[in-house]
């Protein structure tokens, strides 16, 4: 799955009217869904140590997404069109809408994660609740809406 989102994230936003304007990249929704499902399937078989290896798991594809989608969206080679061509300083309506679109990304991956934490809080065995949190990668995320502000 990252691969392919990956790849969906170097394509450059258009800007025509014709085009859906989305509010956050298709991929995040897929990987909470796909995360989701996973939750229900191995909870229905165990809710010990295979779970908490389970959200080692989540941690890891979260970090990635958030390093390799969503902060490669905000590179400079992703950025390519970064000011306008008539030297206004401004910046281009495509940069524009790629670093909005980061940012809501990022936001809802965070918000989404917290939620997700509390899933498996829900789900795990009460021995190993202290084992599963999602704070850090909760702070990756973040940190992405921080590096777009400063794009």
């Amino acid at each position: 799955m990252m691969a392919t989102f990956r790849r969906q994230s170097a394509v450059p936003v258009n800007d025509s009217a014709e085009t859906e304007t989305l509010t956050v990249l298709a991929s995040s929704t897929e990987l909470f869904s796909f995360y989701r499902t996973k939750l229900e399937q191995c909870a229905r078989y165990t809710t010990h140590q295979p779970f908490v290896d389970l959200c080692a798991v989540f941690k890891k594809w979260l970090r990635v997404y958030a390093e390799d989608v969503l902060a490669h969206s905000l590179s400079p080679a992703a950025t390519s069109t970064r000011r306008s061509s008539s030297s206004d300083g401004l910046f281009a309506l495509a940069d524009v809408a790629r670093v909005c679109l980061a940012i809501n990304t990022a936001d809802y991956c965070a918000a989404t994660s917290e939620q997700l934490e509390g899933r498996l809080r829900d789900k795990v065995d009460a021995s190993l609740r202290d084992r599963v949190s999602l704070e850090a990668e909760k702070e990756t995320l973040l940190g992405c809406v921080e590096t777009a502000r400063r794009v």
